[in-house]
């Protein structure tokens, strides 16, 4: 059985950037801990787990799937380099992410169990899911995800966004890829990826641009910054996603294009669905173009559980 760190604030580690190896041209993080009682973040080291697969690879980070030995668990490990987190000044934003992912605790979030490091690299070890909404619907529903699954798939979804704004997180780059089922056939579906989450609070703007192109809302397009309401936007874009089975409402050649699109707010509503169907009625009311008149994440997940 695998053995998370505790993960409460007081015991959560963070690291710093200390110095620049300049003989051997290296970079070296310090880390260290928000808790004089802890020395290290997890007994756990690379050696601990047996590598399977790559399960995808970013500017930032390479995930793999992997067995932790002692107990043959399979997990997510998600391996991030010192040295480009500090060539892309990044090392903050990983900071920030192991913050607020390590005081995450939903059924509908991915499992952060714990954190280790070595010289190279820093390693995020998590629940493994076993395939993402994009990869769903490319694989099984390339025509649309049937209405009744997608208000399944949607209720969880929106329990996990609702408990990170209660917290006043942003998630700030909701989009298939980073959502997921536990298992193929009946899973769990899962919200994942924090490497774009920030704290916030309700009336603040967060004027860092973050997310995904055709997800971005009006607002952050213009520039005014991210809120609550923006979250609601790319989840409504989520939702025309799943129901058509992969099609994007705001697509172009060019962001320029794409941002054109989002600004006017020009896109078809799905064909699969009528203007009575309340999967329909929600995504329309998710994409206003006036944060103020988007429901929030709460008011949504009460109406589709009614």
């Amino acid at each position: 059985m695998i053995v998370a760190h505790a993960q409460s604030e007081n015991e959560l580690f963070f690291f710093r950037m200390a110095t620049t190896c300049s003989d051997s041209n290296c970079e070296v993080f310090n880390l260290r801990e928000t808790d004089d009682r802890h020395s290290e973040p997890t007994m756990w080291s690379l050696f601990d787990f047996a590598l399977v697969k790559s399960l995808g690879l970013t500017h930032h980070s390479i995930v793999y799937e992997a067995k932790e030995i002692s107990s043959g668990m399979t997990c997510a490990i998600k391996r991030l380099s010192k040295r480009d987190a500090l060539r892309l000044n990044s090392h903050k934003r990983i900071e920030r992410e192991l913050r607020i992912y390590s005081n995450l605790s939903h059924p509908n979030i991915v499992q952060l169990y714990s954190w280790f490091h070595d010289d190279s690299s820093i390693y995020m070890v998590m629940e493994f899911c076993d395939i993402s909404l994009s990869d769903l619907m490319e694989t099984k529903y390339s025509g649309g995800i049937p209405s009744k699954l997608v208000a399944q798939i949607a209720k969880q979804l929106l329990s996990a966004i609702s408990h990170l704004h209660s917290l006043n997180v942003l998630h700030r780059d909701l989009k298939p890829s980073n959502m997921y089922l536990s298992s193929v056939e009946g899973g769990v579906v899962k919200l994942g990826d924090f490497g774009s989450a920030v704290h916030t609070n309700p009336t603040d703007l967060r004027l860092s641009a973050q997310g995904t192109t055709p997800y971005l809302s009006p607002e952050v397009v213009k520039g005014i910054g991210h809120s609550f309401p923006s979250d609601i936007w790319a989840f409504g874009v989520c939702l025309h996603e799943l129901i058509t089975g992969g099609s994007i409402p705001f697509d172009g050649e060019t962001p320029h294009q794409i941002y054109k699109q989002i600004l006017n707010n020009e896109y078809q509503p799905p064909p699969q669905m009528d203007n009575s169907n309340s999967l329909y009625s929600i995504m329309i009311e998710c994409m206003q173009k006036d944060p103020a008149n988007r429901p929030r994440s709460i008011q949504i997940y009460e109406r589709l559980n009614n």
